[in-house]
Formats: C-alpha cells, structure tokens, sequence
C-alpha cells in the first residue's frame, strides 16, 4: 500500500535538488524549480515507479529540462499552466522546461507512473537526422495539449514502453536505442501537430514563475474544492489582492477568466470519472458540484464537445 505523496517522493530523491520554500506558514502553493541532473553523456534519466495519490495539490512544480510521462494505472486530473486535462491509463504527457505543472488522482485512489527526464537535442544530435524536425521547442504553450490518452497499439504509446523498458535495462545497443526511441517520440509529436499553429508568441508563452506564484493560493483552492460554490471574493482574500485586481491579473496571466478556470476543472474530473467509473452521470455531475443535471449536460457539451454519454461510449 504506497501511498507515498508527489512532492514526499520527488523530494527525496537524490536526483533533485529543490529551492527552499519560502513562507512556509503562508496558506500558499508554491512554483519550486526542481533541477534535474542530467548525465553529459547520456542526458536522461526516469523516475519509476512513482505512485501518485489524491492528497491535495501544495505544489507547482517546474524542471530546467523536458519531462515525458507514462501513465500505467490509475486516472484524475492534469494541470498545466492554465490548461486542464483528464489522464488514465494509457496518457502519455510531455512537459517543457519551466511550465508549470500538478497532477491528481481521483478521490480516493492513486495513480502509477513513470516520469523521464531529458534533454532531447543533446540526445538525438549524434543521429543522422534533421534536427530541425526533431526540435521540441514549439510543442508547449495554450495551442500544445500536453497530455495525449492513447491505445494500446497507438506508436506514442508503443514508443514511449519501449523507451521506459530500455531505460530499465542493461543490454547491448542500450544508449543507441534510447537516442533512436527518442527521436522517433519527437518525431510522433512534430507529425500530430504539423497543421497545428503552435508558436512561442508571449501570449502562448509559459507564464513567469512569479505571476503563477501570486495566483497559486487560489489555484489550490480551486483544485481542492472544485465541487464547492465558487466564490471570487474568496480566493482574491487568499491571494491579498482585491476583487477587481485579482480577476484582471488571473486574466492576464492565465489567459482565462476565474470562473472560466474553475468550469473546466469541474467538468475534466468529470470526464475523468465516465472514463474511470460506472457511477451514473447525474451521481457524477454532483460530486463535481452541479445542483441539475441539465446544466452539467449543458456545460460538459460546451467544452467536450460531446454528451457525457457520448463521451462515455466512446472511450469503452
């Protein structure tokens, strides 16, 4: 029964050396950067297994290098920046250097996954390859979905087992099929967003660290109690700032409005509980915090495009 919390296990680990937080007392989630060695050699390394629980979100959390995520068991809630998406078994996420990030299981149960750490040019540069097309650097801001739920027999996720199964070993070839496994993922992601308009304009840009941290009391509260009524005036106080000034800096720096941030967490859990559970859609649409059944079809319609039955027969 491990158990273990995200910011418990990254924490000990003796591959990351974080900054101190500051302001311990304060009711406050912190952005801390965690630097990742990375051999010059071989400029990758992974973290598994890691089992991710549903204890509160405390914290956010940015590396100086790529990280590429394999979930294998499990499914709740991916918050990058001001984005919010589902994962599950299969989900296979891909996070830039000094984007924000937090994850979360559902209510209740843990997730198990595997994180890789890299440097992805370092990596192919000694292949006979064109590094501009291997290069990951438009692959992040508000255009990039950074989490993709794959198949079993989808190539990101054949490619992605294979790299974690390669890191786990000792064979013959081991640093040549790593480099190979990883160019062909950063290939994968170049191909599936080819007629996507991805730039790295300010306005798609990660947000700065201190921006994110003013805002980061009221991103907490929203992720821990998305099922409450939302209460503007609230998290401002959380934040020390007043109403009119909270609602135009969460705005500005997450591109999207509190009330806007706060219906698209409500609705991504409950996406991620269709998938994950045989609960009814209305038991559903009031643990997210919904008073009618009408206005959750209505909302999740909105921003899945789809019913929650729809949504629910497709992905069984």
């Amino acid at each position: 029964m491990v158990k273990e919390s995200y910011r418990v296990a990254m924490s000990d680990s003796a591959l990351i050396r974080s900054q101190s937080d500051e302001n311990r007392s304060k009711p406050a989630m912190p952005v801390r950067f965690l630097h990742m060695v990375l051999d010059d050699a071989l400029p990758i390394r992974m973290h598994y297994p890691h089992e991710h629980d549903d204890s509160p979100i405390r914290l956010l959390h940015v590396h100086g290098c790529w990280e590429l995520g394999y979930c294998f068991e499990g499914s709740g809630m991916f918050i990058v920046g001001s984005k919010v998406m589902s994962f599950e078994q299969g989900s296979v996420s891909l996070i830039g250097p000094d984007e924000p990030h937090l994850a979360q299981s559902l209510a209740g149960t843990y997730s198990r996954w595997a994180w890789v750490y890299f440097d992805p040019l370092a990596l192919v540069n000694r292949l006979d390859a064109n590094l501009r097309e291997l290069d990951p650097s438009p692959l992040h801001g508000l255009g990039f979905a950074n989490l993709t739920n794959t198949l079993p027999d989808d190539p990101l996720r054949v490619a992605t087992t294979a790299l974690i199964r390669e890191l786990q070993a000792n064979t013959l070839g081991r640093s040549t099929m790593i480099r190979a496994l990883v160019c062909q993922i950063l290939l994968l992601y170049r191909r599936a967003y080819s007629q996507v308009k991805l730039d790295s304009t300010a306005s798609d840009s990660p947000s700065p660290r201190h921006l994110l941290e003013r805002l980061a009391p009221a991103m907490e509260y929203m992720a821990t109690h998305y099922h409450e009524h939302l209460d503007v005036a609230t998290l401002a106080k959380r934040c020390n700032m007043s109403e009119s000034h909270f609602r135009k800096r969460f705005a500005k720096t997450l591109g999207q409005s509190p009330q806007a941030y706060w219906q698209h967490l409500r609705i991504r859990m409950a996406a991620s509980m269709l998938r994950s559970t045989d609960q009814s859609i209305l038991h559903i649409s009031q643990a997210v915090g919904f008073e009618t059944l009408s206005s959750f079809n209505r909302l999740f319609k909105q921003i899945m495009s789809t019913t929650p039955s729809h949504w629910r027969r497709e992905i069984n």
